[in-house]
């Protein structure tokens, strides 16, 4: 992720806590979107589910000389907060702490121009008897 800092959420010395991505740091803050094409949804049972947006000082300005790739993910809030949708599927945890999920991609067009989402290429290598088998 080249549009934050390294260090957004983290897990502290001697938690017990696996499989997360830990707790929010002061200066950090972070929500999820419902992201609807994957069908995922912020009002998900038992847990909330979407697209992980992050906001604080450790987003950055923007993509560098990429002003239309920048407009499409980086935004700022009425107080000037910037926030980046990262494109991590998260799920928050009963505890408040974030899990990653999965990933996506914003549609991207391959030379034919047929749009495609990296979880739907996911989903087909996922569902392959050729990866089902390297499994086993």
């Amino acid at each position: 992720m080249t549009g934050t800092s390294h260090v957004l959420p983290l897990n502290l010395i001697g938690s017990d806590s696996f499989g997360n991505t830990g707790v929010p740091w002061h200066n950090f803050s972070f929500y999820l979107k419902d992201w609807k094409e994957g069908g995922y949804s912020t009002k998900d049972k038992p847990h909330p589910r979407g697209e992980v947006v992050v906001g604080g000082v450790c987003v950055a300005n923007g993509y560098y000389k990429m002003e239309k790739e920048t407009a499409e993910v980086f935004f700022k809030d009425e107080d000037g907060k910037r926030w980046l949708e990262t494109g991590d599927i998260g799920e928050v945890l009963p505890n408040g702490t974030l899990k990653i999920i999965g990933k996506w991609l914003r549609g991207f067009s391959l030379i034919n121009t047929t749009n495609f989402y990296q979880f739907q290429i996911d989903e087909r290598i996922c569902k392959s008897w050729l990866t089902a088998s390297l499994s086993h």
